[in-house]
């Protein structure tokens, strides 16, 4: 997997999609086609799920999770590479309905006060390592 991690450096929110699937809030992102560089994907992959051409802030991900899934798509495991895009509150993101019922910025504050259950289970500790 490939998730795109949109940041806004000005008060460290990310954009998160509900995802309908997963019935989780994820960043954006889905799986590496065969043969395709995991950058590529991430890129692909923000412009299928945010309208947006992503200029990465570092071809190496900022995080590699590893999670065995559950609900629909139980049954394997996925290793997730998180990459960084830097963007801004207010930004036009075009997401598509059928795959995501809503997307939205969230604080780390938020993300903190929020159930943990709602996210996928590696993103608050993703979001305490951007506090560093």
């Amino acid at each position: 997997m490939s998730y795109v991690v949109v940041i806004d450096p000005v008060d460290r929110s990310t954009l998160l999609v509900d995802h309908l699937k997963a019935k989780l809030w994820l960043p954006p992102g889905g799986h590496v086609e065969p043969d395709e560089d995991p950058v590529d994907a991430a890129r692909r992959e923000a412009s299928e799920e945010l309208g947006v051409e992503a200029e990465l802030a570092d071809a190496l991900p900022a995080f590699i999770t590893v999670t065995e899934t559950v609900g629909v798509d139980h049954g394997h495991t996925d290793v997730s590479l998180w990459f960084v895009v830097h963007g801004r509150r207010g930004r036009l993101f075009v997401t598509d309905p059928a795959e995501f019922r809503e997307a939205r910025w969230w604080t780390p504050e938020e993300v903190r006060a929020a159930d943990a259950e709602v996210f996928d289970p590696h993103y608050p500790r993703f979001v305490a390592k951007l506090a560093c």
